[in-house]
């Protein structure tokens, strides 16, 4: 008489496996978003400028209008990227360390996961990112922390800048928080992970 397993068994997303090349790809795939928003970051905002002028802002030159903005822009947009891969990094070894998905940055604990989710939809912190990047990477290139780990700082990187550079753009001349853009691009989507996962902490 065979054994009847009582177990039920886990669900296919927590342990999706994805070849080594189409990881590969993803991961290429990602670098090269990255510097088009990297890109687009530098050269709009409530001024555009051209190519010339950027490269002439990278060589040190300031001496007009659009090359003085370039110059502001770089350190803007070099900030987006390490916060972002810092906080798409972290969300990812928080998720794992904690078992928590809805563990981020902005927490060590588990028990108030579920009410920090609802504010960080409502209100939109940066902090988001780290709870909804994570989530996405794995469906891309699975589980394995070996790749998951530099996917998620890459992807962080990519969802902050374009966050930034979208927040200038739509309210030119002034500008949309860099949390609002993060949240109206993340929260539906995580909506759609829980949903799909049928996450037992909600």
């Amino acid at each position: 008489m065979t054994a009847v397993a009582t177990d039920r068994p886990p669900d296919a997303a927590l342990v999706v496996r994805r070849p080594a090349r189409v990881r590969l790809l993803w991961l290429l795939a990602t670098v090269a978003v990255l510097a088009a928003f990297m890109a687009a970051s530098v050269a709009f905002g409530s001024r555009s400028v051209g190519w010339s002028d950027i490269w002439a802002a990278l060589g040190g030159a300031d001496d007009t209008l659009e090359r003085a903005a370039v110059a502001k822009r770089i350190p803007r947009t070099l900030l987006a990227v390490v916060i972002g891969a810092a906080l798409g990094l972290s969300g990812a070894v928080i998720q794992g360390v904690t078992r928590n998905p809805l563990a981020d940055p902005g927490i060590l604990g588990v028990n108030m996961g579920a009410s920090l989710s609802v504010v960080t939809a409502v209100a939109g912190p940066i902090a988001f990112v780290g709870l909804i990047v994570p989530h996405a990477c794995r469906l891309l290139v699975g589980v394995d922390h070996r790749w998951l780990l530099p996917f998620s700082a890459l992807t962080g990187a990519a969802l902050l800048t374009f966050a930034d550079v979208a927040g200038r753009v739509v309210a030119r001349p002034s500008d949309i928080e860099v949390g609002i853009v993060t949240a109206l691009i993340g929260a539906p989507f995580f909506i759609h992970i829980v949903r799909r996962q049928k996450v037992r902490e909600l």
